[in-house]
């Protein structure tokens, strides 16, 4: 299975490319004063809104840097009002591919989103299951419930 690899802070991610529509460079997003914490603000995408998450600051509450590499994965999500979710991260230079017997527990527990973790060259690839990641106020923002990504 293809995955899109990315960093959150320091660490390696892979997430499904099923899960991503298209990669696009990071663009400028209107602010939401008073949003949940995580969501970076609205991208304005083919005349359309969608909702962007900011994967680092949700996960380390540390803003993405704007890093030549930084890009916003837009994912389907038919649960959503706009159909569309962003996700903004840092680091975003490959694809991989990687079976699923690739992936073997991390051996410790950690978030529920985190779904395996699989060696790549000196490091270990942490799989994100792109609807669990989201945190419940951040549903809630984006009109979903917490059971839609169960």
């Amino acid at each position: 299975m293809l995955h899109v690899l990315c960093r959150v802070g320091g660490d390696a991610y892979a997430i499904p490319a099923s899960a991503v529509e298209r990669v696009i460079p990071c663009a400028a997003l209107k602010g939401l004063p008073g949003a949940t914490h995580g969501l970076a603000g609205l991208l304005n995408y083919q005349g359309s809104s969608v909702p962007v998450v900011d994967l680092s600051l949700a996960l380390t509450g540390t803003p993405a840097r704007e890093l030549l590499s930084t890009r916003i994965l837009l994912c389907p999500l038919e649960e959503s009002p706009t159909g569309r979710l962003g996700l903004l991260v840092e680091s975003v230079s490959r694809t991989v591919q990687l079976a699923e017997s690739d992936f073997k527990p991390a051996g410790a527990s950690g978030a529920e989103f985190l779904d395996g973790v699989a060696g790549s060259g000196a490091e270990l690839l942490q799989r994100i299951e792109v609807p669990r990641i989201l945190p419940d106020g951040l549903l809630v923002s984006l009109g979903l419930s917490s059971e839609w990504a169960e």
